[in-house]
């Protein structure tokens, strides 16, 4: 298809169908350092804060670093979910989104109180917490084994809620 001169692609990708070995996400963290985490095989528990991150192999860290800095280059800071099959990375969605983490803070700003959330709880309880928290000099203390770039921290990002992870203690 062609319109004013450019060729125009579309297209599909459906994740199911990316036999993954690895799967994860990355994210642009403060002073635009990348942000990449993921775990072995699919990654529907990790991105819903059923589990946390694993240890990847050193390789595919920098092969996802190199297209962090690629898609950086285009578009500014991003978030994007990828799947890596054992010879390619996969990029699975894509979204612009401003730098605000970094280290174990998701979301940073100053707070009167912090409410307390064990991320074993899931997306729907965090949704609810997050109901009483916007808008207010509250902040969400996210308890558990969780990503940076799990779908628990998007929330979080996007209402723009103080945040950050403690780890629970074994």
């Amino acid at each position: 298809m062609q319109t004013a001169g450019h060729e125009r692609l579309a297209s599909i990708l459906i994740q199911d169908e990316v036999p993954a070995r690895f799967s994860g996400a990355l994210l642009t963290g403060l002073n635009e350092q990348p942000i990449v985490e993921g775990v072995t095989g699919f990654g529907d528990d990790f991105m819903l804060g059923r589990v946390g991150p694993s240890q990847l192999d050193a390789g595919l860290v920098d092969r996802l670093q190199e297209l962090h800095a690629t898609l950086l280059g285009y578009v500014g800071g991003i978030r994007a979910e990828w799947a890596f099959d054992g010879e390619s990375v996969w990029l699975i969605q894509v979204q612009q989104e401003a730098a605000v983490s970094s280290g174990q803070t998701i979301v940073p700003g100053e707070t009167e109180s912090e409410y307390d959330f064990d991320v074993s709880l899931g997306l729907s309880g965090l949704r609810e917490l997050v109901e009483l928290a916007k808008d207010r000099p509250v902040g969400i203390k996210l308890i558990g084994n969780v990503g940076m770039t799990s779908h628990i921290a998007d929330v979080l990002r996007r209402y723009k809620v103080p945040s950050r992870i403690v780890p629970k203690a074994m």
